[in-house]
């Protein structure tokens, strides 16, 4: 990756050249890989680490992970009605044959249950809740 990123000097420099004294460095090596990597384009990384036989694979955005064919083929995520609205939700994972996970409810929306934490676990009257809500604490 040293020779890739035009810093071959790094290969053999003391503590980057042993792996073991690498994580030393943990965050020099980061910064160092950061800077190269967001100086190019996604595509051109690609290209040198593929050249160079190096293992790699690119980080999908949320977006490309719901139009992966292979995902929605192992059923990774499914569509729930949200309040009203069908949005599509990240399944349980891993997914497994004998024992598939499930969910049946989305999860609750903001605030839903400030009542039964504050006035139930938290001990608060409802007054006071109302004080919170109308002073916009919550």
């Amino acid at each position: 990756m040293a020779a890739i990123m035009g810093r071959p000097d790094l290969a053999t420099a003391p503590g980057y050249a042993i792996r073991s004294q690498r994580g030393e460095h943990g965050v020099e090596v980061h910064e160092l890989m950061a800077k190269w990597v967001g100086s190019h384009t996604s595509d051109e990384v690609e290209a040198a680490v593929e050249k160079a036989g190096l293992p790699w694979a690119r980080v999908q955005t949320v977006a490309e992970v719901l139009k992966d064919p292979n995902l929605k083929a192992r059923g990774m995520f499914k569509e729930m009605d949200f309040y009203g609205e069908v949005l599509p939700l990240f399944g349980p994972y891993p997914v497994l044959s004998e024992t598939p996970g499930s969910f049946k409810t989305p999860y609750p929306k903001l605030g839903q249950h400030n009542e039964e934490i504050y006035c139930g676990l938290l001990g608060f009257s409802k007054k006071d809740l109302a004080s919170l809500k109308s002073e916009g604490v919550i």
